[in-house]
């Protein structure tokens, strides 16, 4: 695992980032979204790779199955985020 892996997941999770949709009242800010996408996609790509005994080597289909995992785990943060920031109005 390099850190090429981590830049990549970070990416991938912020792929799976759901932006808040405009609203006239204030909305939680786009870059907390984001930030927790790239959290969720790191940490989603490491639990795919250390929970599926993925560490002999990384190659491009093991690689591959991770960022379905930092998808996955961009997507799911950021909704669960999303779900408990208080909405006003």
């Amino acid at each position: 695992m390099t850190i090429l892996s981590f830049v990549f997941w970070a990416l991938v999770g912020w792929c799976g980032t759901r932006l808040p949709k405009p609203r006239p009242t204030p909305a939680p800010g786009p870059l907390k979204s984001l930030i927790c996408g790239i959290v969720g996609g790191i940490g989603g790509g490491l639990a795919y790779y250390c929970v599926f005994g993925l560490k002999d080597a990384i190659t491009a289909p093991v690689f591959a199955a991770t960022c379905l995992g930092a998808f996955v785990g961009g997507f799911v943060v950021t909704e669960i985020v999303l779900l408990f920031t208080p909405k006003e109005g």
